[in-house]
């Protein structure tokens, strides 16, 4: 089993993909931690180390607001891409999870993937 240094909450929520301010994407999120998320996509052109920023759309106190997370590609598999996150919108706080948790009403659990890192 492959031990990741944060656990990953199962999400699953739409995602659009954004590079140099174009959007070429749209996908689906399927797990996310303090540092990385698994975003599920059959769009392979991406390069690792290729830095996108991540839409969603949450709902903050009855509002829905779109949220960017500014990420790089740090590897790609048949399923999609796992990205690191390099910047959070400021008002998510220290931890990703905490935000994304709105959307999943899962227990925390341990991402077992199928791609090769």
């Amino acid at each position: 089993m492959e031990q990741r240094p944060c656990y990953r909450l199962p999400v699953e929520t739409d995602v659009w993909l954004y590079q140099d301010g174009s959007i070429f994407a749209k996908a689906s999120l399927a797990n996310v931690s303090r540092d990385g998320m698994f975003i599920r996509t059959n769009v392979m052109l991406l390069p690792i180390n290729s830095q996108l920023d991540v839409v969603m759309e949450i709902n903050e106190g009855g509002e829905t607001k779109r949220v960017s997370f500014f990420v790089t590609v740090i590897h790609r598999c048949l399923d999609g891409i796992g990205v690191k996150i390099e910047k959070t919108p400021n008002f998510a706080g220290p931890s990703v999870v905490a935000l994304l948790a709105q959307i999943s009403t899962k227990s925390y659990l341990e991402h077992e993937s199928n791609c090769a890192a």
